[in-house]
């Protein structure tokens, strides 16, 4: 029995041997090509022109399923399925899934077009929807973003309505100390005028400043002085922090009294 089975089979890939072989030619063709795919969105990540890799990328992403859907048709044809019977299965099965699948075409749509208007890119600093963070990967249904504690949001396009950009301009550093009544705040504004724009030497990523924009307000606790440093994009925070270390530094040094409860 187990003979006659082995022999009916030994005689079915004699017959069918050319399209056997014509099968794994194809196949390894799509393979191939799917390769290259890979081998060119690996190149244009390396030469780090986001724009572009972000393009490829969504290319491949479509090219993949196109080379899918075409070796499938080439195949059937070769085993001898009527390919124009698939084609018009195929399409009414897209039909059917794109009428209950709106979202999805509307997330494709959303996604070619904050492609083409350029609305990000790969590694800028955006916020979708109330959430903030660096855009991991910008794909054809949705966009990934990851926050400074190292959260993972996956954003559908379609659902994206309006996006802050933070890379794309400079950011402020904005520190406000309070100093008691009694000091002089000429005084005061004058040393900070000359002392905090060495700051810059240990921080280049600070562009302007820093200034003292001078008295922000008049409290009960006492007078507020606020200083600012224009800086690259999403760089104000380690600024901030040195600026208030700074002014700390220089209150300390002076003598400056900030106010205090007792």
């Amino acid at each position: 029995m187990f003979l006659n089975i082995f022999n009916d089979l030994g005689e079915k890939l004699k017959n069918n041997a050319y399209n056997i072989v014509l099968t794994a030619i194809i196949v390894l063709i799509a393979i191939v090509l799917l390769l290259i795919l890979k081998f060119i969105t690996l190149r244009v990540k390396r030469g780090k022109n986001k724009r572009i890799y972000t393009v490829v990328k969504i290319i491949e992403s479509i090219m993949k399923y196109i080379i899918v859907l075409v070796v499938i048709f080439i195949i059937l044809d070769i085993w001898g399925f009527d390919v124009t019977a698939a084609l018009i299965g195929v399409a009414i099965v897209v039909l059917v899934i794109g009428l209950g699948s709106q979202e999805l075409i509307k997330d494709i749509i959303a996604g070619i077009s904050i492609v083409i208007e350029e609305q990000y890119d790969l590694d800028e600093i955006v916020e979708i929807n109330g959430f903030k963070g660096k855009v991991l990967e910008i794909g054809l249904r949705t966009t990934k973003l990851i926050n400074y504690l190292g959260e993972i949001r996956i954003i559908r396009n379609g659902t994206i309505k309006e996006v802050s950009n933070y890379s794309r301009t400079f950011s402020v550093a904005t520190a406000i100390v309070t100093i008691d009544y009694k000091e002089n705040v000429d005084k005061v504004v004058t040393l900070l005028d000359e002392i905090l724009p060495s700051l810059k030497d240990n921080y280049p990523q600070i562009i302007e400043g820093p200034i003292v924009t001078g008295v922000e307000q008049l409290t009960e606790k006492g007078i507020v002085i606020k200083v600012t440093a224009k800086t690259e994009s999403e760089e104000h925070y380690s600024v901030q922090r040195a600026l208030l270390k700074k002014i700390n530094e220089v209150f300390e040094e002076h003598n400056i009294q900030i106010p205090y409860k007792k």
